[in-house]
């Protein structure tokens, strides 16, 4: 069953020089993200304009960083390039298969 999710966000001025403020997102089942600019700003400035991850340079990447965050808390981890942050979703929905395969598959390294 997908769960739905609402999305509210908030901008400064009308037209033009509109500035994002604040992203919020809440689940039907009632689980909340909200950020503000400032920390994401703040974020990125802590991880010197890298992903938290594979350490690619933003302003290389061309693309604005993922907020990756805890999906149960909603609190912010650090901000991912693409790549990264697609990978880590889909280790975290499938950690036990990845962890198997490694041990079975290690026995062949030797």
């Amino acid at each position: 069953m997908k769960t739905k999710i609402f999305f509210d966000t908030e901008f400064t001025g009308l037209h033009q020089n509109t500035t994002l403020i604040s992203i919020g997102l809440i689940s039907e089942c009632g689980k909340t993200f909200y950020a503000e600019l400032t920390d994401y700003d703040k974020t990125l400035n802590i991880q010197n304009n890298k992903c938290a991850i594979c350490e690619r340079d933003m302003n290389e990447y061309g693309k604005i960083f993922c907020v990756d965050h805890n999906h149960t808390t909603g609190k912010v981890r650090g901000l991912l390039c693409d790549t990264c942050n697609y990978g880590l979703g889909f280790y975290e929905k499938h950690k036990n298969k990845y962890i198997d395969y490694l041990k079975k598959t290690r026995i062949n390294d030797c």
